[in-house]
């Protein structure tokens, strides 16, 4: 837990706001593989974040929440406002050690979609 003060970048009469949270998927670089990409271990994160709204902004909108479910790969993440709280909330988990070369574009696909989630900033006015 910690507490950062000035997450907010003023743009015009807007506030926007990032998550500040990074997903290292360098493993992805490649769009096309000629073997399996092969991990040392399965893995996974989970993030909490709060924003306490104690000014009053409005949210111009919150992300639709996202859920993607293979084989491979399992990701859930939601935006809510609770009182003058906005929360976020994500899980990230690699459930197996190999992605096949067969499967590996929809799955380079899916980590793309996820990180283009997160990189979705809130705005507020």
């Amino acid at each position: 837990n910690f507490v950062a003060s000035n997450i907010f970048k003023n743009v015009n009469l807007y506030k926007i706001f990032k998550l500040p949270i990074y997903y290292n998927f360098n493993f992805i670089s490649l769009k096309e593989r000629k073997t399996p990409l092969d991990f040392k271990t399965n893995y996974g994160e989970k993030h909490r974040i709060v924003i306490e709204n104690n000014q009053g902004l409005k949210i111009k909108s919150l992300p639709e929440p996202l859920k993607i479910e293979t084989p491979y790969l399992t990701y859930k993440a939601q935006w809510r406002v609770e009182k003058d709280k906005i929360i976020f909330e994500d899980i990230y988990m690699i459930k197996v050690r190999k992605i096949p070369v067969k499967d590996y574009k929809d799955f380079r696909k899916n980590l793309i979609e996820i990180s283009n989630y997160i990189k979705k900033p809130l705005i507020f006015f």
